[in-house]
């Protein structure tokens, strides 16, 4: 049984670290979009058109990522808190002590 445990609550950390993970990359693409729509409106306001489309084109592609991200760590999120409170219960549940009775 502690054993288990013990398997669990790795288990319980490394879904935290993942998804501290991609949290941190869901960030990450959502900076990148908003670096590369600050260069369409510099390509645009320079009359660079041409560039501008290019950097929309990059914006679009780091929104969908930031997107997509941001689902998959919401997911995560939720079956991590599964089962963490999973554990935690498993965790009471082999603490309390067993009570004998005598008749």
């Amino acid at each position: 049984m502690r054993n288990q445990l013990a398997k669990a609550k790795q288990q319980v950390a490394a879904a935290i670290a993942d998804e501290k993970r991609l949290s941190a990359q869901a960030e990450q693409e959502k900076k990148l979009s908003e670096d590369w729509e600050k260069r369409a409106v510099l390509a645009v306001q320079e009359g660079r058109d041409d560039l501008a489309k290019q950097a929309l084109l990059r914006y679009n592609e780091h929104v969908q990522g930031a997107v997509q991200l941001q689902e998959t760590w919401l997911k995560h999120r939720e079956e991590t808190e599964k089962s963490r409170r999973h554990c935690a219960s498993s965790t009471t549940r082999s603490k309390k002590p067993s009570v004998r009775r005598t008749s």
